[in-house]
């Protein structure tokens, strides 16, 4: 079935590894499920994906459009990723014994840093932007004012009277 494919045990198959391995209560959390591998890579596929086209729309100066709306999209499965990893993280002593790195070992652990570093990023290319694109259009602004008023009558300087 469509669970076991993607990772899942049954009953009969958990009760099973109990008794022949002295394994008790499921995977532990210092295994990495395969659903979580899966889901990891996932995440820095979209993450290079995101460097990269980020890098040639800047490279070429095309505009930021698309590019906002990337990291707005990494941005909410950034967040969505960090806080549905950390139901994998296993917090029983018994299962970090056995790991040689401890709590830092498991998957989940590693798929929330991971997540949140890119929800950094992220956001922070986003305001970055955002603010540049504000900036932007107060400055053609201003620019789109004086060039009214160029054409206007001024008196002439003292220069050219003398």
């Amino acid at each position: 079935s469509w669970y076991i494919f993607l990772g899942g045990e049954t009953e009969q198959m958990e009760k099973w590894r109990e008794e022949n391995t002295g394994q008790r209560g499921g995977r532990g959390g210092s295994v990495a499920y395969a659903g979580l591998n899966f889901a990891y890579f996932l995440t820095i596929a979209l993450f290079v994906s995101l460097l990269a086209y980020g890098a040639m729309t800047m490279g070429k100066k095309e505009p930021l459009t698309n590019l906002t709306i990337f990291l707005v999209i990494t941005t909410v499965i950034g967040l969505m990723n960090m806080v549905m990893s950390m139901g994998t993280i296993s917090v029983d002593d018994r299962d970090l014994e056995d790991s040689y790195y401890g709590w830092y070992g498991q998957m989940g652990v590693l798929m929330v840093y991971t997540n949140f570093w890119i929800l950094l990023f992220s956001s922070a290319f986003l305001i970055t932007f955002q603010v540049r694109n504000y900036l932007g259009r107060m400055a053609e602004e201003k620019e789109s004012t004086v060039s009214e008023h160029e054409g206007d009558y001024h008196a002439a300087s003292e220069s050219v009277l003398t």
